[in-house]
């Protein structure tokens, strides 16, 4: 009888905190979510993913997504749906599927993983984030999310310009990147052709800003001068809110096309010819108030021309062959592929990578030594390109240096002088190498429609 009085209070203990520690229940089907948060009274939440292959998304769905305190968080707030598109499209249930999900993706303008949009039930954009992120920048972006939520549902009583002002709101406070939002900008200038609220002139600037760089991209590849000639072109007549970006785009076409250049030259008119366009093209490109300044670091730079045109050339030179790596027994290969395999399961985490090489290397063999070591050198340089596309600060791009002079460290003596001179060079100047990651971030984003 104990045994069973303990088990109803066990029971009944389970039927009380259950709730609190309910799972997020994700689901599948976008419309059926749709359907399901309009009868509950929440919003949805969309996580588009690539679960077998992108490192940040497992990362995100393992340190947020799966948690108890984000489960306990957004259980009362949003239907979850998960948009994945995986390798194996066995994970989806088939290719169908996988298709249908992959259409989503271009449906909301989807071209990063992982990708968070938070739909109303009716399916308006009303926020999100993309890449991955911590579990307080995600709830952050949620709740902001869902107060556009409040907001839509308001606009939805009004008419007219007054609705276009609160849709005006949502759209203002969207995140860059979330190319869905689109529907909701030519809304606002359906319903405002007179433009009290400015909806069309941001239309003129992104129209503007779209065909010029569609024509630059076009040309760069095969023609810098007759792209930078678009690009005055374009100076001459941009829009007030274009300039500063037509300008940044000018300055990195002329700036690639210098260094191009510079990696050709064969004599020391060539390096002089480098030098005198640096002064004549790129100073004159730079806001006024930094010229003087990187006028005078060319001036350094080039100083002794015969230097400069001795580490062009030894940069030409082909490499002298690597000895050849020891073979390895069959144990040490079967440890290796083991790694390998861990390494893959790491996705695009970097510092998971390297701490299983990190792991491995006190314990390998000689030979899996000359495997392992190039390996790490490889994962340090992806790491190292990863903080850089991402920096927001001259901080972040002095990490992205830091650890490019670890992956350097484990060259051999014979190459390391070169390989860090050429990281001198990149990162030379740090808040212009900053500026030129925004332009780059900023011209492979997808442009708004």
């Amino acid at each position: 009888m104990r045994m069973f009085k303990n088990a109803l209070l066990t029971a009944g203990l389970a039927a009380i905190v259950a709730p609190a520690f309910a799972g997020v229940e994700w689901m599948t089907d976008l419309e059926a979510a749709k359907a399901k948060a309009a009868t509950e009274n929440k919003a949805v939440l969309v996580d588009f993913t690539g679960s077998d292959w992108c490192g940040w998304c497992i990362k995100l769905k393992k340190e947020v997504f799966d948690t108890p305190a984000f489960e306990q968080y957004a259980a009362d707030k949003f239907v979850a749906v998960e948009i994945d598109v995986p390798q194996n499209a066995a994970k989806v249930g088939g290719e169908e599927q996988l298709l249908k999900n992959q259409a989503l993706c271009e449906q909301f303008g989807v071209e990063g993983f992982p990708t968070i949009l938070v739909l109303t039930p009716a399916g308006q954009v009303a926020g999100g984030f993309s890449g991955g992120a911590s579990m307080e920048s995600v709830v952050a972006d949620l709740d902001a999310a869902l107060a556009n939520v409040k907001l839509l549902s308001e606009a939805d009583a009004l008419q007219g310009v007054q609705k276009a002002q609160a849709l005006l709101k949502v759209y203002d406070s969207l995140p860059e990147g979330i190319t869905a939002a689109t529907s909701l900008r030519d809304e606002i200038a359906a319903l405002d052709p007179d433009n009290v609220t400015g909806i069309q002139d941001s239309i003129k600037a992104e129209n503007q800003r779209k065909e010029v760089l569609a024509k630059v991209q076009s040309l760069a590849e095969s023609d810098y001068a007759a792209a930078i000639s678009v690009i005055d072109e374009a100076i001459a007549t941009a829009l007030p809110e274009n300039l500063v970006y037509f300008q940044a785009v000018k300055l990195e076409l002329i700036q690639t096309d210098i260094f191009v250049a510079l990696g050709k030259v064969q004599t020391l008119q060539d390096v002089e010819t480098i030098k005198q366009r640096l002064l004549n093209e790129f100073v004159p490109a730079l806001p006024e108030a930094d010229q003087a300044e990187v006028k005078a670091q060319i001036e350094q730079e080039f100083a002794d021309p015969a230097a400069v045109l001795k580490q062009v050339m030894d940069s030409q030179r082909p490499h002298e062959p690597q000895p050849q790596a020891p073979e390895l027994s069959e144990e040490e290969q079967a440890a290796l592929l083991d790694l390998q395999k861990k390494l893959q399961e790491c996705g695009e985490d970097t510092d998971a990578m390297l701490k299983i090489v990190d792991e491995a290397l006190p314990k390998a063999t000689p030979a899996q030594t000359q495997y392992l070591t190039p390996l790490k050198m490889m994962i340090l340089m992806q790491k190292s390109q990863t903080l850089l596309m991402a920096a927001e600060t001259v901080e972040d791009v002095e990490a992205a240096r830091a650890v490019s002079v670890q992956a350097v460290e484990l060259l051999p003596e014979s190459d390391k002088e070169e390989a860090m001179r050429s990281i001198q060079q990149t990162f030379a100047d740090p808040q212009g190498l900053l500026e030129m990651v925004r332009l780059m971030r900023e011209s492979q984003a997808p442009a708004v429609e």
